[in-house]
């Protein structure tokens, strides 16, 4: 058993079994020391996440964008551990498109995927519990991934959310110094205050993030299917719908998808793309991919560091 050179206030290092360095925290939870400051940041996120839940019980579909949300933050997680996956790659993967990625980058962000959805869906008839974690895919990374899981199971098995809106590994990305100086904080220093003021601007930053980026896919999927209302076809806005949980298209799938005709997919997908909504991905003449770009720009935008008021020049990540 090694311990770490600098004593810890929150626990000691030990070796495992499998001669791995590890972490051992001291029982928790801490003692925190609920300052003034760390008292307004918890009520600033708890306020935000509490209007995210809110309006996210009135979104039309927010079931639909759970899942372009949820491989979202697979991208960004995975990301943090060493992978080079784009949302775009993988949701065109998904649609069918042929990519240009590293298989084995794309199996990990995948891995995430199906590890994430399996918590979701297991939610609904187990608690969240070690068994429940055992059931996920391992990660040959170490718990990174997995912890960053945990907090939107945690938050839904709690219900603090009526649905998986919030992830957090995008801010965790963007602010990966803060990310790593905050988790070393508590290791060498004990400083749990650190971490918690941290994590919970990264709540407040990212319930802000997901709301809006909810509102303005719908807003931009309502426009597009007012424009198609009353034409001859239902297609179009059958693809329309579809677009919602992945803004890449493929006609083959979208075939399988709609039990219609390849000829009856193809004639709607030329409407969109007459009517601006999707445009044709590559030069690819088999194996064709259109994406809906507007939609695709609004998930692939950075992600929201800074409060809705303060202006962009502000750079620090916390409140």
């Amino acid at each position: 058993m090694e311990t770490n050179k600098t004593p810890s206030e929150a626990g000691r290092w030990v070796r495992t079994l499998e001669g791995y360095k590890a972490f051992r925290p001291h029982p928790l939870p801490p003692e925190i020391t609920w300052t003034p400051r760390l008292v307004r940041i918890l009520s600033q996120a708890d306020s935000l996440l509490g209007r995210l839940a809110g309006e996210g019980r009135r979104l039309p579909n927010p079931h639909v964008l759970i899942r372009p949300f949820i491989r979202r933050e697979a991208v960004y997680s995975s990301r943090i551990e060493g992978t080079q996956v784009t949302l775009g790659e993988l949701l065109a993967a998904e649609a069918g498109a042929i990519p240009e990625r590293s298989p084995e980058d794309l199996r990990e962000v995948g891995n995430y995927v199906t590890a994430l959805e399996h918590g979701l869906k297991r939610l609904k008839t187990l608690p969240l519990s070690l068994r429940l974690v055992r059931e996920l895919p391992p990660f040959l990374d170490g718990n990174g991934r997995v912890g960053r899981l945990l907090i939107t199971l945690s938050l839904c098995a709690r219900s603090v959310l009526p649905e998986p809106l919030l992830y957090l590994s995008a801010f965790f990305e963007a602010t990966r110094a803060d990310y790593y100086d905050s988790l070393r904080g508590v290791t060498e220093k004990g400083d749990w205050a650190g971490w918690i003021e941290y994590f919970l601007n990264g709540v407040a930053r990212q319930s802000e993030d997901a709301l809006s980026r909810a509102e303005r896919i719908n807003q931009q999927l309502a426009r597009w299917r007012d424009d198609f209302a009353g034409g001859g076809s239902k297609v179009p806005l059958q693809l329309i719908d579809l677009i919602a949980a992945n803004p890449f298209l493929g006609p083959r799938d979208t075939e399988r998808r709609l039990s219609v005709s390849y000829n009856t997919v193809m004639r709607a997908i030329d409407a969109l793309e007459r009517g601006g909504v999707v445009s044709k991905v590559g030069d690819s003449k088999r194996d064709r991919v259109f994406c809906a770009r507007a939609i695709l720009d609004i998930l692939e935008e950075p992600a929201r560091l800074v409060p809705e008021a303060i202006a962009p020049r502000r750079r620090s990540t916390r409140s």
